[in-house]
């Protein structure tokens, strides 16, 4: 019986409704229906006319999950922030705090819809395929994977998902193209940029730095083989894709621009920063295994130059700017609405 008054006190709980901490194990079920009939029909806020339901809220909470989730990990906490005055405070704060969020979203999706703004078909293929290639390169998964594991959770093809996403998420990014139009206003002076190096100069100070790549082998044996190919002209890329045991042998061994104060293994970063570039170190020992190594670039330290870092100086400070314009535009759009909260 106790499991069933937890799990009862739970499922109304993630519809947003007050449990009576005397109420009746015998009625748990009957009310948790009831008070979701309910819940449905209870008004969070209007926002220029426009209600917002406690049911829209709870959606955008994530309430029910979070509740689940706190139930899973740990039960008798679950019930005590159930079943307690002090508990229902904080459920109620931290809907008040979401409303607030869910207000902003819901004055820019209206401003949105003022101002025409949609999304062609162009845009968004492009959205829709950076978020395949974003999932097929987190979990490593050619396209026919991904549609597998799609039609594993009953969705036929990934052009069906495509319209799912697409609707799912439309409100999203249409707010994303009204901050776009709005924050496009954000213009960088040389001026503003030159400021701004010669005031944050410490920014723009870098190590010295070796471009490196090595060829890791797991015992001495084999590379000591593999130097005597290199030594009798072997070349050193496809040595590395032959032998090397590291995760960049499909490169060549290329790791890249190594600098001085990166945390990598110090014998292995000694024999880095010893070399020329062109040179090859002898067999270097260190926790990962044999290496062999060869420089083939380098960059000194110091100051960076302006040139160098003015592209960078100038997406920062508009990003900055961007920020500011829209921080002024979204509290224009709520001094400028009529919002009327309910909770």
């Amino acid at each position: 019986m106790k499991f069933k008054r937890v799990l009862s006190i739970v499922m109304i709980l993630a519809l947003i409704v007050a449990v009576p901490v005397a109420a009746q194990e015998g009625s748990d079920s009957g009310n948790a229906q009831t008070q979701q009939s309910s819940q449905e029909n209870k008004v969070a806020a209007v926002v220029n006319g426009e209600e917002i339901s406690m049911q829209e809220l709870d959606q955008f909470a994530g309430t029910q999950q979070l509740v689940m989730s706190l139930y899973r990990s740990n039960p008798d906490f679950t019930q005590v922030l159930l079943q307690t005055e002090a508990g229902q405070n904080v459920i109620k704060e931290f809907q008040k705090s979401k409303l607030d969020q869910l207000i902003t979203q819901k004055l820019l999706a209206q401003e949105a819809n003022e101002r025409g703004i949609e999304l062609s078909q162009q845009e968004k293929n492009e959205i829709f395929n950076q978020q395949v290639e974003g999932i097929k390169q987190q979990n490593n998964m050619t396209d026919e994977q991904l549609e597998e594991a799609l039609q594993n959770q009953g969705i036929e093809s990934i052009e069906a998902y495509k319209e799912t996403f697409i609707e799912q998420n439309k409100e999203n990014l249409i707010i994303n193209k009204l901050r776009e139009n709005v924050t496009n206003q954000a213009e960088v002076t040389e001026e503003e940029m030159k400021n701004y190096y010669d005031n944050n100069q410490s920014e723009f100070q870098v190590q010295e730095q070796a471009k490196a790549r090595h060829i890791l082998l797991e015992d001495k044996e084999t590379a000591e083989e593999v130097m005597n190919k290199l030594e009798n002209g072997g070349d050193f890329a496809e040595l590395a894709k032959e032998y090397s045991t590291g995760p960049s042998a499909e490169e060549g061994g290329n790791l890249g621009f190594v600098s001085k104060d990166q945390n990598i293994a110090q014998k292995f970063k000694e024999a880095v920063f010893a070399l020329d570039v062109g040179g090859r170190s002898e067999i270097v020992e260190t926790q990962y295994g044999f290496h062999i190594i060869e420089v083939t670039d380098r960059k000194e330290g110091g100051l960076q130059s302006f040139d160098e870092v003015k592209d960078q100086i100038k997406q920062q400070l508009a990003n900055q700017k961007g920020q500011q314009i829209w921080d002024e535009f979204v509290r224009g759009l709520r001094d400028e609405a009529e919002i009327e909260k309910k909770l």
